[in-house]
């Protein structure tokens, strides 16, 4: 994936739960989320959220996120928030019937000026604590990777329904997809004049696959490799049998010169696909000249939105954004 100045963006086995990931006690009814009181925390936590990154406090980050996007507001507070929000419309809210604490939703929003269209996942983690941030997701305007439409999300009476992470009647158990994308992604990336393995589809791994190819051009090998990371997942079921799944992974993408005249001045084309070093990295880490085998590298935890299939045999098609907290050279 590329990690250029913000345009960018397993799972331990859990145990089988209705809340789709995480176990649950048996709590009063009262701690069934209503979808009026997720729209009234969402409108408390967007300002919240816009405040904080405008201020770059990483206090305040901190006490707005948690699960996947802490290491980013650890290591990292400038970058972590991702893009700036302006007004959101077109709010949606998907409210799962959850038994117990901690609770959910999805949330899917546009900006209509910009035209950047955002997904949250919101979480309490127990009675009374404040409502955090679990996964932020973006697709900025022009751009080829397309965020999943939630419409299908089915609602029986206003409510979604949560799906186990061991959910056997996908085409992937949602536990697996860290696990599973990661390894599709990383043969994908070792082959990149091959057809890619079949069962993931990821149209940013076919832009990554092209960089991959083009930055021997200017002097670079592109650098870009993904692990599994055992952070919460949140599924819900599709009106077709299928899920909408958020987990996460762990990457790491980055150039190594391979050339001691490895191109800093290389066109915009191949600076937006990624194939060499952008102006903010190389003015992040103050490079100035390429010595061969020159190393800039990102850490990043990636946050997926997937598509996973009813039944067996199915192509999970998977979009991911990824937050990152660390940016070395070597």
């Amino acid at each position: 994936m590329t990690a250029s100045a913000a345009v960018l963006l397993t799972l331990l086995a859990l145990s089988a739960c209705t809340s789709g990931g995480h176990s649950s006690t048996a709590p009063p009814s009262s701690a069934q989320l209503t979808p009026a009181q997720a729209r009234a925390a969402f409108a408390h936590f967007v300002p919240a959220f816009k405040s904080a990154k405008d201020a770059g406090d990483q206090q305040a980050e901190l006490n707005l996120v948690t699960g996947a996007e802490l290491p980013a507001v650890e290591h990292l507070p400038s970058e972590a928030l991702g893009l700036a929000i302006s007004t959101l419309t077109d709010e949606r809210f998907y409210v799962p019937r959850l038994t117990g604490y901690p609770r959910w939703f999805f949330v899917t929003a546009n900006t209509p000026v910009s035209g950047e269209k955002f997904f949250f996942v919101l979480v309490q983690a127990a009675a009374g604590a404040s409502w955090r941030d679990g996964t932020e997701l973006y697709q900025l305007p022009g751009y080829p990777s397309v965020l999943p439409n939630l419409s299908d999300v089915r609602l029986t009476h206003g409510y979604a329904t949560a799906v186990s992470v061991t959910d056997l009647s996908l085409t992937k158990p949602p536990g697996e997809l860290s696990a599973g994308f990661s390894a599709y992604y990383d043969a994908a990336m070792s082959k990149p004049n091959t057809a890619p393995p079949a069962g993931y589809s990821s149209s940013l791994a076919t832009q990554v696959r092209a960089s991959i190819r083009v930055a021997p051009r200017y002097g670079w090998r592109v650098i870009d490799q993904l692990r599994p990371a055992s952070f919460p997942v949140y599924a819900l079921r599709l009106a077709n049998g299928g899920a909408a799944v958020v987990y996460a992974t762990s990457e790491t993408f980055g150039w190594q010169a391979i050339s001691a005249h490895a191109s800093l001045h290389a066109p915009q084309s191949a600076v937006n696909l990624g194939a060499v070093p952008d102006p903010f990295t190389l003015g992040h880490l103050k490079v100035t000249t390429a010595q061969l085998g020159l190393r800039l590298l990102y850490q990043l935890t990636d946050e997926h939105l997937a598509i996973d299939p009813a039944g067996p045999g199915g192509t999970v098609t998977d979009f991911f954004n990824g937050k990152t907290y660390s940016i070395t050279k070597s």
